[in-house]
């Protein structure tokens, strides 16, 4: 993700990067080895916040958001959007801190019609634990979204392989089944089509 990142957004000693759903804070501590607290985190888990007590890393919900209108000029909201209750307050709130013309990298899983059961995370949503938000987007119902709360679409890719899909199942057995802290490496990014990737600038 860090790769596509930068392959897509350059920076620079200006920017004001936040990284919404930032887990451990892993992202921002990278962007901030490259420029020095360019970068700030949220996230709702504290305890993920802790793992490595990095700086520049804020408890706080993205459907309710620290900061004044217009602070950001990149917001980054990766495996984020389908987790939230309400996904329109979530893009009107990221909308509220970017700047005009700001960009927003953006990745979520795919809607694949029929074949939804490709993602654990979303058969665990549906089957198991209902209170466990994990939506599918299309591509086309993204954009709209986007293009909703001002957002224009400026690239979009569709990445992961089944090779990628069968690591992930294959890590989830391991976790839930055989109880294993081992875990398998994923293959490096490959066109697929498991997950959305999109760049959008904030028009108005």
């Amino acid at each position: 993700m860090v790769e596509l990142f930068f392959g897509w957004i350059k920076i620079n000693k200006k920017d004001k990067i936040l990284d919404v759903g930032c887990f451990d804070g892993s992202r921002v501590n990278y962007l901030n080895k490259i420029i020095p607290n360019i970068a700030i985190g949220i996230d709702i888990d504290k305890k993920a916040l802790l793992t490595h007590r990095f700086e520049n890393l804020i408890c706080a919900d993205l459907l309710n958001l620290p900061f004044k209108k217009s602070v950001f000029n990149k917001v980054i909201c990766a495996e984020v959007l389908e987790h939230v209750e309400n996904d329109d307050i979530a893009l009107k709130n990221i909308k509220h801190v970017l700047k005009r013309n700001g960009l927003l990298f953006l990745s979520t899983p795919r809607h694949i019609k029929f074949f939804d059961i490709w993602d654990p995370a979303w058969l665990k949503w549906k089957l198991i634990k209902r209170d466990c938000i994990h939506r599918h987007y299309s591509i086309k119902d993204l954009i709209k979204k986007l293009k909703k709360h001002g957002f224009e679409t400026i690239k979009i890719e569709v990445l992961h392989s089944y090779c990628w899909l069968f690591t992930r199942w294959l890590n989830v057995i391991l976790r839930y089944i055989v109880k294993s802290k081992h875990q398998i490496k994923y293959e490096k990014i490959k066109k697929g089509k498991f997950n959305i990737f999109i760049l959008c600038k904030l028009k108005k």
